[in-house]
């Protein structure tokens, strides 16, 4: 693990991101954003409390992107100020609500 990496955990974590997130962000498991947070608050830095307490149906689904994708999304995410996940969870959502999953993926079927 680099200080780079560890620093961007502790970043992102600062700016309020949840630790899948940042996981996902980093391509780092979550057990070593919250030992990094952990870490950081012990040795004074301020990082907010994650939130917890979600209900049933409202957890995110945590889903692997290939890192060789997230490299291509990451300057397209932040053209846009957002982070990767937050591009991805955009774009998928746009997917799904507009019914274009067979016009991305030109499988040939149409789309209802």
């Amino acid at each position: 693990m680099t200080r780079e990496i560890e620093n961007r955990i502790i970043a992102l974590a600062k700016e309020g991101m949840a630790p899948a997130q940042i996981a996902l962000e980093v391509d780092r498991q979550i057990t070593t954003v919250y030992h990094y947070c952990c870490k950081a608050r012990r040795n004074g830095e301020v990082i907010p409390k994650f939130r917890t307490g979600m209900g049933a149906g409202q957890r995110p689904t945590l889903m692997s992107v290939a890192p060789q994708t997230v490299s291509r999304l990451r300057p397209l995410a932040h053209e846009r100020g957002q982070t990767v996940p937050e591009f991805c969870n955009e774009l998928l959502a746009v997917i799904a609500q507009d019914d274009l999953a067979a016009s991305v993926l030109d499988d040939g079927e149409p789309d209802a």
